[in-house]
């Protein structure tokens, strides 16, 4: 008798909500699926890796539009977090931060893993209308992924792709979160040791490299640009993982 009350109350909700309830998934996962190649879909992280030096631990965001300066790294170094020289050569080695443990990924190693060029190309130019830009409550921008099966949650802004602003709350997000929905927020970019500048961009690690003194990464400008492309490896981008 409980159970069928609680159901008619969720029933008469209104406003924007997901229809369907997510399945159980792995900790630190988001529900959605997304292509990276023709035969492979993989889940993405709840938020961006974080490192905190002083208890040598790694974590994900709690929020999926959290971004900070202690969340950027050079290259490859899931061996050597801090490692903050400016020589390129100092980056020979990628060493993939998902081989750590993460204390709300699952905390054991080698459960996650970063996208290859050719996979965030794959994810962002053949999957067409499954992805735009958006504003979480009139301040976060960013990056909106959406996965492969979408159904749109009820009483949510109807997702909109191109160069126009997706809006929403911060509940509504969280709906959206629910239904799938994967969000790079635009993030600090270091490019020397000693500098963290706020701009209206955002670079995030591949594991590709390009030469020996550059590597890939996707390129996030504004809500005009989206490229995958290089960069330095010194350069202190930010880390979205993949399960």
């Amino acid at each position: 008798m409980m159970v069928c009350i609680m159901a008619a109350v969720m029933m008469m909700s209104v406003g924007c909500h997901k229809d369907s309830l997510s399945p159980i998934l792995p900790e630190g996962v988001l529900p959605g699926l997304f292509s990276v190649s023709p035969t492979q879909q993989v889940h993405f992280s709840k938020g961006n890796l974080q490192y905190q030096a002083s208890t040598n631990t790694w974590r994900f965001a709690e929020q999926q539009y959290s971004s900070n300066s202690n969340d950027l790294f050079g290259w490859g170094t899931g061996n050597n977090p801090s490692l903050s020289s400016v020589n390129d050569l100092d980056y020979a080695t990628f060493t993939d931060w998902g081989s750590n443990p993460i204390v709300n990924g699952g905390n054991a190693p080698n459960l996650w893993r970063t996208l290859t060029k050719e996979e965030w190309q794959f994810l962002i130019y053949k999957r067409p209308f499954k992805r735009g830009y958006g504003l979480i409550n009139g301040y976060f921008e960013g990056l909106i992924l959406l996965p492969d099966t979408w159904l749109q949650p009820s009483g949510c802004p109807v997702f909109v792709t191109g160069d126009e602003f997706n809006r929403y709350t911060f509940s509504e997000w969280k709906v959206m979160e629910l239904a799938g929905a994967v969000f790079l927020p635009l993030t600090k970019y270091n490019s020397q040791s000693h500098t963290a500048n706020i701009g209206p961009y955002g670079e995030y690690w591949s594991s590709t490299p390009y030469d020996e003194y550059r590597a890939n990464r996707i390129y996030l400008y504004d809500n005009s640009h989206m490229s995958v492309s290089y960069t330095s490896r010194h350069n202190k981008c930010a880390v979205r993982l993949v399960h």
